[in-house]
C-alpha cells in the first residue's frame, strides 16, 4: 500500500492543489486484489479561513489475480465553516461510479450527502 503526493499552496490566496497516486495490493485466501490511480484535490479558504471548500476526485483501477475487473470514479465536494473556535458545521456530497467491464457485473452509481455538526472542548 503507497501513496505518492505533491501539494502546492498559495498561502497568500488561501488556495491548494494536490496531485497524488494512490496504490494497495492486499491478499486473502489467495486472491490477489490490486487498485491503483491517481487523485486531484483543489482547496480553496474564504472569509478569513472560516470557510473551507474542496473539490477532490479520484480515479482506480481494480485488479483480481492480475486480471482487469472495473475502474472507479470518485467525486467529492466538501464544506466547512467554523462558526467559532469550537463550533464547525460541514456539508459533502460523494458521488461514486464503478464502470463494469462484463456484462454480467452491471455499472454501479452511488451519491452520498452528509451534513455534520462539530464542537471541541
Amino acid at each position: 500500500m503507497g501513496n505518492l503526493a505533491y501539494r502546492y499552496t498559495k498561502v497568500a490566496s488561501n488556495l491548494s492543489l494536490t496531485a497524488a497516486f494512490n496504490f494497495n495490493q492486499s491478499e486473502i485466501a489467495k486472491v490477489v486484489m490490486l487498485s491503483f490511480g491517481p487523485n486531484l484535490s483543489l482547496s480553496k479558504a474564504f472569509l478569513e479561513k472560516k470557510l473551507r471548500c474542496t473539490l477532490t476526485t479520484t480515479y482506480n483501477r481494480m485488479f483480481q489475480n492480475n486480471a482487469f475487473q472495473n475502474h472507479v470514479l470518485n467525486l467529492r465536494v466538501n464544506g466547512s465553516y467554523a462558526v467559532q473556535k469550537k463550533h464547525t458545521f460541514s456539508a459533502n456530497v460523494v458521488s461514486l461510479t464503478k464502470f463494469a467491464m462484463e456484462d454480467t457485473k452491471p455499472s454501479f452509481n452511488e451519491l452520498t450527502a452528509i451534513v455534520n455538526y462539530g464542537f471541541s472542548f
